[in-house]
């Protein structure tokens, strides 16, 4: 394990992702730029982040729950597969990326709808 680095990580995703690996590392640049964009409206408008950043890992865990259920059907498997903690916690890490798009699609948009709301004093 002490000739893991970047580049052999590099390889093994590629090979495990094989061709889902350039659309899912553009997938992640796409949602980082999202969230800086969104904290950069809030920061410039002067208003706290906290309100659209609830809302937004609110929807993201919820989002991340339905598709952890969801999780068995699209890998054709029965709903009877969550047969221990492990299968649960897998098809619920399976639901995460489902999560992390949502989550940030509406964090970005709530930012914008509060970042143009007037200030209330």
């Amino acid at each position: 394990m002490n000739d893991i680095t970047l580049t052999s990580l590099y390889f093994i995703l590629q090979e495990t992702l094989e061709a889902w690996f350039f659309p899912t590392i553009i997938l992640a640049c796409v949602l980082l730029v999202l969230l800086i964009y969104g904290f950069r409206i809030m920061i410039r408008s002067n208003k706290s982040v906290l309100r659209p950043l609830w809302i937004g890992g609110l929807a993201g865990v919820a989002t991340a729950v339905v598709a952890g259920v969801a999780a068995p059907y699209w890998t054709y498997a029965t709903p009877s597969a969550f047969s221990s903690g492990l299968d649960v916690l897998l098809a619920f890490l399976l639901g995460l990326l489902p999560g992390a798009v949502v989550g940030v699609v509406v964090f970005t948009l709530a930012a914008q709808r509060y970042a143009a709301r007037p200030a209330v004093r």
